[in-house]
């Protein structure tokens, strides 16, 4: 039995191998390789080990020979080669407790197969890990697990955790050192691979994960029984008579050798590359083509005497498209470049034609997302006051769950810095073996402050952005633990901590740009002479909570009134641009309020302000950063809504983000905005020192004010909800467009639900809708499964804020819940927006009214084919099902081309 020794021989072998003996795989960051494909699994644990220190002995190695192999392979493709070979680790689980696993990655299938576990290997299949779901790989110590761990137990340089969404960190003990160095680099390079074809290949991948979820032994074929089923759980509706002739047409098609087409009991397959191209021949997008064909050119052709037409947009048709439909300008040479993008045939691109294929890859490129891809970057001046910005901030940070008795974990940091949080919290108590963070008075479990210092803050505080993190830091220790505190925030954040002493006499707060790379401690500060303060502001409504648990409410009831502390010099000194104080009042802050100075709120508190003194409370945010927090009340760690406390400008409004609920959606797509840096420029008029704004008036200036035109047009490869994947039933799409800002832009639209179709559903329904305040507003598109008898889940949706919309034909690319993307789901609309006056846009909607009224009076005519009214033609649309309290609704359309408006009217 021959084996893989990363040697030098066989790395110079690989090197001179033909491309006849290899198998060509993507390229990586430093070039295109090609690897030996005859590899085989090795589970001689001497060998690996040796194998490991052989490999990066040959990595590390500058000869002339390695030179020139580094100029034509990548390194990391060589580790990923090891990789495959597997490795033996001890697994820690949640309870401590350890296993023997051997794990290899699969890299065509991009799977981490792991046996040892001999309960879970009695099935069909060996038990997997979907290296597609890695987000991060961590060397060493840096989970919840290991740092429970007596120390020295386990060698930290053996030590490593993949970190995957939806479950646990797999937490692996190596048996050498270089074996755990080469599968993190070996998989943090995977994670590179999974987001470039992310990118560019998003469709593809996605139709991928359906079919080998479907090839259950795992031969690379599906038969037309599976074909079948398969179809079912991707939301395709077609019979099985449907289905065998495009499934027939596609062996034709491909002129596939008959042997490796059938299975072992002779029946017809398809692999991947053949379930492709039958995928999209049962998917065709019609609108898309419809709408290629109104601005596509005609080319007249005879080929053997008969006359054929072929359709392409020359550089003028694709200027005029993007340029007068899409909003941008674009110059002729700009145009040329964009055609040998996205066209696909060399043909076509050596004349600048644009082909039906090319036009689909230009829409469903991300410059045609609705939002506008320039936003991706951080396109904001970033040299404003820190009072200026709306910053990213979490509550309670350290919990992954319920309020009450929910896990503390270092995960909840570690997850919030790498979506591009900017302020964190630590709840901070006496432990018995140093500070310890959780929920006083509850029943959370606690973690060291020293481990979220060391394995969160200290790592991953700059991974997303480098604009300034606050640490905000709630104080219940002792003198002498708060001294242990400062001493771990020095030790392990060093130069990255600002101590810089606050000139009292400064008139703002300095930049994000000038405290780029720092860390800022928020914190009560002792003023001069003074060596106690009052205690933090902390959830003083959790007094009010309720709660059917003895043990909880006994703890609840031990909990203090908020009273005097005091403060260590030496953690007191950390503090600088951010020092905690009690909230006086809007005149007292005018009259002697620092900029230094900030105060927190309770949602509740904050709330009766901004329904009290609204204008005042616009004034106070651009003096001093405020912070809101939810009231102690939800103990389910629920949000509350956002929206109402960015319109009076508040900085700090903080969220629980474990839970992805309707307001996180909201909170995470406004902060994708600016590059997802964590800081978001707020508006002029509420940074402007002499604003009169106010979110409760009942007027706005007329020049702010912009009408919106949004037409739903389809969809596209829209999944079943959340846990219903293995479900017969086919998802009947609707949509739902909300609209958030001030109280008069708040508005709800809801399509008509399409019956069993997920595949491509069309709508083509219109909704109209003005924004008196379009720089606070924010839009959600909601897209749910009708159920007569249950409640409507949810498929997918996209928040954004209103100033991100493009014009033109866009593609919204839908998310779940906790904003993961959902491959190529999406939905294709057309946007219109100019700017427009409350009146004016009034006045107009008047008229539309009228011409409604007088449309509404030729129902009884519903059976004719085409309509005339008011001198003007009203085509008959399909038959469509709308939605009631009772359930669905048939209904039938009439459109009015000319005036755009789309009437719905159930059928009796």
């Amino acid at each position: 039995m021959s084996c893989f020794k990363a040697s030098w021989a066989t790395l110079s072998s690989i090197v001179n191998k033909t491309d006849e003996d290899c198998e060509v795989v993507p390229a990586g960051p430093l070039g295109d390789l090609q690897v030996d494909s005859r590899l085989i699994m090795i589970k001689d644990r001497k060998q690996r080990v040796n194998d490991a220190i052989n490999l990066r002995k040959t990595l590390q190695d500058s000869s002339t020979m390695w030179r020139t192999i580094a100029s034509h392979k990548s390194c990391e493709e060589f580790i990923l080669t090891f990789l495959s070979g597997g490795s033996w680790f001890i697994k820690i689980t949640d309870k401590l407790k350890t296993y023997k696993r051997f794990l290899r990655f699969e890299r065509q299938k991009k799977m981490i197969y792991y046996d040892g576990s001999k309960k879970r290997t009695r099935g069909k299949n060996l038990p997997r890990y979907d290296a597609r779901d890695i987000v991060d790989v961590r060397q060493g110590h840096q989970t919840d697990v290991f740092n429970k761990c007596e120390p020295g137990k386990f060698d930290e340089s053996c030590c490593f955790s993949i970190i995957m969404t939806g479950r646990s960190p797999i937490n692996l003990v190596a048996d050498h050192p270089e074996i755990a160095n080469l599968w993190v680099r070996g998989l943090k390079f995977q994670i590179y691979l999974n987001d470039r074809m992310q990118r560019l290949h998003d469709e593809k991948l996605w139709i991928t994960d359906y079919f080998h979820a479907a090839d259950t032994n795992g031969d690379g074929n599906l038969e037309f029984e599976e074909v079948c089923g398969l179809l079912q759980r991707m939301s395709v509706k077609m019979s099985r008579k449907e289905a065998r002739v495009k499934f027939n047409c596609t062996l034709l098609e491909q002129n596939a050798d008959k042997d490796k087409t059938k299975d072992l009991k002779g029946n017809d397959t398809l692999n991947l590359e053949e379930f492709v191209t039958f995928y999209h021949d049962i998917c065709k997008r019609h609108e898309i083509e419809e709408l290629f064909e109104q601005f596509a050119s005609r080319e007249r052709s005879s080929h053997s005497g008969v006359q054929a037409s072929e359709s392409w947009m020359s550089i003028e048709d694709v200027q005029h498209f993007m340029n007068n439909i899409q909003g941008y300008n674009y110059s002729k040479e700009l145009t040329k470049h964009l055609i040998e993008k996205y066209e696909p045939k060399m043909s076509q691109r050596m004349q600048h034609h644009l082909s039906k294929n090319g036009f689909l890859l230009l829409l469903s490129s991300n410059m045609m997302n609705i939002r506008n891809c320039e936003h991706n970057e951080v396109y904001q001046d970033m040299t404003q006051p820190l009072t200026s910005y709306f910053i990213s901030s979490s509550h309670n940070t350290y919990l992954i769950e319920d309020q009450l008795r929910g896990p503390s974990s270092i995960e909840g940091y570690i997850r919030a810095l790498m979506s591009g949080c900017r302020c964190v919290e630590l709840d901070c108590w006496d432990g018995d073996n140093g500070p310890q963070v959780y929920h006083g008075y509850t029943l959370t479990s606690r973690i060291l402050f020293k481990d979220i210092i060391e394995d969160a803050i200290r790592v991953y505080a700059f991974f997303k952005t480098q604009y300034p993190l606050i640490l905000s830091l709630e104080n219940h220790c002792s003198i002498e633990q708060q001294k242990i505190m400062a001493q771990i925030l020095k030790d392990n954040l060093g130069d990255m901590l600002h101590t810089d002493p606050v000139n009292p006499d400064i008139k703002q707060l300095p930049s994000p740009e000038q405290l780029k790379g720092k860390i800022l401690i928020k914190c009560r500060k002792l003023p001069a002479g003074v060596t106690e303060v009052a205690e933090e502001d902390s959830d003083d409504e959790m007094n009010s909570t309720t709660s059917d648990d003895l043990q909880v409410k006994e703890m609840l009831n031990q909990k203090k009134k908020k009273g005097k502390i005091k403060l260590a010099p030496e953690l007191s000194n950390l503090v600088t641009y951010i020092q905690s104080v009690s909230f006086q009042g809007f005149a007292a802050v005018r009259k002697q309020g620092k900029p230094y100075e900030m105060s927190s709120y309770s949602e509740k508190k904050a709330l009766k302000l901004i329904d009290d003194e609204a204008g005042e409370f616009v004034k106070h945010t651009n003096l001093q950063i405020c912070r809101i927090y939810p009231a102690g009340t939800r103990t389910d760690s629920s949000n509350y809504n956002p929206i109402d406390m960015w319109n009076v400008g508040c900085q700090l409004v903080s969220l629980n983000f474990q839970t992805p609920d309707r307001q996180m959606q909201l909170f995470r797509g406004k902060f994708k905005d600016n590059g997802s840096c964590g800081y978001l420029l707020k508006p002029s008029f509420l940074t402007d020192p002499n604003t009169s704004f106010n979110p409760r008036a009942e007027s706005f200036p007329e020049v702010w004010g912009q009408a919106v035109t949004m037409q739903i047009l389809s969809g596209a490869h829209l999944p079943k909800p959340e846990g219903e994947e293995n479900s017969s039933d086919l998802v009947d799409p609707y949509v739902k467009l909300e609209v958030y800002g001030v109280k008069e832009d708040c508005a709800e639209f809801k399509t008509a639900a399409i019956t069993d179709n997920g595949l491509n559903p069309r709508w083509g329904e219109t909704f109209e809708f003005h924004l008196s305040v379009p720089d606070l507003a924010m839009l959600r598109i909601n897209v749910k499964d009708y159920q007569t008898l249950t409640s409507n889940d949810m498929i997918g949706q996209c928040s954004f804020p209103a100033h991100s919309l493009q014009q033109g034909y866009r593609h919204i690319k839908l998310e779940s819940s906790e904003g993961i993307a959902l491959g190529p789901a999406s939905i294709f609309v057309h946007v219109d927006m100019r700017p427009m006056s409350k009146a004016a846009w009034l006045s107009r909607r008047t008229n539309s009214s009228i011409r409604q009224r007088k449309l509404s009076g030729v129902k009884e005519m519903l059976g004719n084919s085409s309509l005339v009214v008011n001198g003007r033609s009203i085509s008959r649309d399909s038959t469509t099902s709308d939605e009631s309290s009772q359930g669905r609704v048939p209904s039938t359309r009439l459109v009015d081309p000319n005036e755009g408006l789309t009437l719905t009217f159930p059928t009796s």
